[in-house]
């Protein structure tokens, strides 16, 4: 009797070691953990309107250039205990990714680690995603699009999540990102060139831009290669307490702010009207104004300041700021420009002011 309990226990020891299960074609359903690892061996997909719900501790391997189409919805939670594994079958093989392309439906990913893919998250048009406690790591882009064409629509939600990318960015046009206590490591950052991105507590290796930019308490960091670029784009866009050891373009846009930051590169505005600097250190070898608005207060500028009032009615004010480097104001006789500076300190010159009217009021040069 012992001995046949012996060998059943090692019977069942042996079948959940080595329990799997092959997918292919249409699925949906539960995923659970008695089933793990699902092992994709073909083209897979959930069709529309159905929802594929994968449970804690489930590991989902793929075959080589292998993926997953979603035309309806996936829900994905793993817990901080036990995350759910999106992984290559052979650690040096490359999978496909998962593909979103149900039509506003949400997806959600939480404690999910997803490595290996050549794109993490492929969208299309109109789907919203939320990602929470995640990891994701892939050669080409950590979440890009789903066809060829610009797609838009997407509203990506993503947060305490980790994002790695060898290749590209995330990028996509007509689209909303909304980020916070995260990272973004990838050559280069988010990218939405017509969208919006709003990214709070988060660090980003690379580079940043979308059709409306806010910034907040966020560290950027240099780039392995190549300038680090940042762009406040688009009207009531905000940079605040921020780092950036890079370039920062500003405009076009209405009521941009940046607060409270530290900007190690070029400055650049142009376009930008009733923007304001406030209590920022720009250390850059030029600060430059192409036309609009300024107001800069209480902020350490070591650079050279360029004013061109190349639009009419340009106007650029310092007020109770230190600055070390020249300032020089060019405009033409055809626009109305002006530069007001007061309550400030100046190490330097004002060498150079051409068809741009100035006023000095309790300044030391």
């Amino acid at each position: 009797m012992r001995r046949w309990l012996t060998l059943f226990l090692v019977f069942l020891a042996v079948n959940i070691a080595t329990a799997q299960t092959e997918v292919e074609g249409e699925v949906s359903g539960v995923w659970d953990a008695e089933g793990s690892p699902y092992i994709v061996v073909d083209s897979t997909w959930v069709p529309e309107e159905e929802e594929l719900t994968i449970e804690a501790g489930v590991e989902v391997l793929f075959a080589e250039g292998l993926g997953i189409d979603v035309f309806g919805s996936i829900n994905a939670e793993g817990t901080e205990e036990d995350s759910i594994f999106f992984l290559p079958i052979e650690e040096d093989q490359s999978w496909r990714g998962i593909y979103l392309h149900g039509r506003d439906v949400l997806n959600e990913f939480s404690y999910c680690v997803n490595r290996g893919a050549y794109r993490g998250f492929g969208l299309n048009r109109f789907i919203r995603i939320n990602i929470e406690h995640c990891d994701i790591s892939s050669s080409d882009n950590a979440i890009g699009r789903a066809v060829r064409r610009d797609p838009e629509g997407q509203i990506i939600t993503i947060d305490h999540s980790r994002l790695v990318c060898e290749g590209a960015r995330i990028k996509f046009s007509m689209s909303r990102l909304m980020a916070y206590d995260s990272e973004f490591l990838m050559e280069n950052g988010p990218y939405f060139s017509l969208g919006s991105i709003r990214l709070e507590r988060c660090r980003i290796r690379g580079s940043a831009s979308a059709g409306h930019t806010v910034y907040i308490d966020c560290e950027f960091l240099p780039k392995e290669e190549g300038v680090l670029y940042v762009d406040i784009i688009g009207d009531f866009s905000l940079m605040e307490n921020c780092i950036v050891p890079g370039d920062v373009n500003a405009g076009p846009g209405h009521n941009m702010l940046i607060t409270d930051s530290v900007i190690e590169g070029e400055f650049f505005g142009c376009g930008i009207e009733n923007a304001s600097i406030i209590r920022t250190e720009i250390i850059s070898e030029y600060i430059r104004l192409m036309g609009g608005q300024l107001n800069i207060f209480g902020c350490s500028l070591q650079g050279r300041l360029s004013f061109r009032g190349f639009y009419d009615n340009s106007y650029i004010t310092l007020d109770s700021c230190f600055v070390l480097g020249n300032i020089t104001a060019n405009a033409s006789d055809r626009y109305s420009s002006m530069m007001t500076i007061n309550r400030c300190i100046i190490i330097g010159w004002i060498p150079y002011i051409n068809q741009c009217r100035i006023l000095l009021t309790n300044v030391v040069v």
